[in-house]
């Protein structure tokens, strides 16, 4: 290695520390917090995009100039990777419902991402790019097109309401569940001491991630990273019959309570099923009313309406919101895609983001037809997740949202389109 090349190494790191330390640090650890805290007004909403926009340009140059190519193959379909490789893994996970096969992994720069984005789908790949929300990738030819949030919110709205409101809000199976739990020996306790955090970290937080990811996109946040939480908050851990079983350490922010992270003793599977989540997010919602909180963020979900970790937060009556903290996005193209891999993703049920709120993301077939009864039913359930309606997009890269409003369900439970309300491209 010659000395011009080590120093170039040495001005890229140095570089690469200022950025990090003088203009993105101060944006999302100071900055944005503050902002986000204040009474909203337009010039609060205006100062808070554009430190959010700045940040994520800090961090295009933190990360992104450079990126990870990976393709996949699969028995059915193939897929094709472009991004800082954050969520590569998790994505290999979810796009293929059998192992996949890597084909072929690279390198390459932001620039000529969409040059890569038309070659691939141009041999029948579905391309996934993962990059920063502020780069719009619009490469020619390439006929689908559609984003997708890496990570959305879900909170619960108005646990300070009647506690008989709360739990109607619940789905009627954790409802149950939640009046066993006294009867079943849960209970739970508040602490600050360093050693049950130590407990916690080791012990319950850990071994949960691990054992939940089942090494898929595991994120394992390192001991500090978690501690500075900890010392802002609470930790809550929940008993059953004197045995430590569960934990979450909590937050309150404003008029908002966060689960900021959670654990399972030795993440033990069997202690899932006999009530310990259930039992922590009832005991968190019981002392978030106590300190005055009107709203639980649950936390983060992958963007799929039957990932399981969705499904069980929408069980307590969370609603979908962005998440301001993901700067990442996955961008989705391609070109005549094989049957197969439409309907394994309209299976999924990704979400989207429009202009209007969050939406679920339906590609319809070449000739663009859809089942109208099919759809209306989806479409009456999506006002409880939060979501506004389904994006209708075809394989020509026509888009249609159809939203929510456009259905109309008969005392009998079922759902019809409205069709004459329907929108107009």
């Amino acid at each position: 290695m010659t000395v011009f090349t080590k120093t170039g190494q040495l001005a890229r790191r140095l570089a690469r520390g200022l950025i990090h330390r003088l203009w993105v640090k101060p944006l999302e650890i100071r900055i944005i917090p503050r902002l986000s805290k204040e009474k909203p007004g337009r010039v609060q909403s205006r100062l808070l995009r554009m430190s959010i926009w700045s940040a994520n340009a800090g961090r295009v140059l933190l990360e992104e100039l450079r990126l990870s190519v990976i393709r996949w193959s699969g028995p059915d379909w193939s897929v094709t990777y472009i991004g800082n490789g954050f969520s590569a893994e998790a994505l290999g996970f979810f796009l293929f419902p059998e192992p996949q096969e890597v084909r072929e992994s690279s390198t390459t720069y932001l620039w000529r991402a969409p040059g890569l984005v038309r070659k691939f789908t141009g041999e029948g790949d579905l391309v996934v790019c993962e990059l920063n929300r502020i780069i719009h990738l619009s490469p020619k030819n390439v006929n689908l097109a559609f984003s997708s949030p890496q990570w959305i919110d879900l909170t619960i709205e108005g646990i300070d309401r009647p506690l008989d409101e709360v739990m109607g809000k619940i789905h009627p199976s954790v409802r149950s569940r939640i009046r066993r739990l006294e009867c079943q020996g849960f209970h739970s306790t508040t602490t600050h001491s360093e050693a049950d955090f130590d407990l916690f970290y080791h012990r319950m937080y850990v071994p949960y991630v691990e054992t939940r990811h089942n090494g898929h996109g595991a994120i394992v946040r390192d001991h500090d990273y978690v501690h500075r939480f900890f010392e802002k908050g609470i930790l809550l851990l929940v008993e059953q019959n004197e045995k430590l079983v569960s934990g979450s350490i909590c937050q309150i922010s404003g008029n908002t309570c966060l689960g900021v992270l959670l654990g399972v003793m030795d993440g033990q599977y069997e202690l899932v099923k006999q009530g310990a989540i259930v039992s922590l997010c009832w005991s968190v919602i019981q002392w978030a009313r106590g300190q005055g909180a009107q709203r639980f963020d649950l936390g983060a979900s992958r963007p799929m309406i039957h990932n399981g970790v969705f499904v069980f937060k929408r069980q307590w009556g969370a609603q979908v919101f962005r998440d301001q903290e993901v700067y990442t996005q996955w961008n989705f193209f391609g070109n005549n895609i094989p049957a197969k891999l439409r309907d394994y993703l309209n299976q999924q049920g990704l979400i989207t983001e429009t202009p209007k709120g969050h939406a679920l993301v339906v590609l319809l077939d070449p000739g663009g037809i859809f089942e109208e009864e099919d759809l209306a039913n989806r479409l009456k359930h999506l006002p409880e997740f939060g979501l506004i309606g389904a994006l209708l997009i075809s394989t020509k890269g026509e888009r249609q949202l159809i939203p929510c409003t456009a259905v109309e369900v008969d005392p009998y439970g079922s759902a019809h389109l409205v069709l004459n309300e329907l929108p107009v491209n």
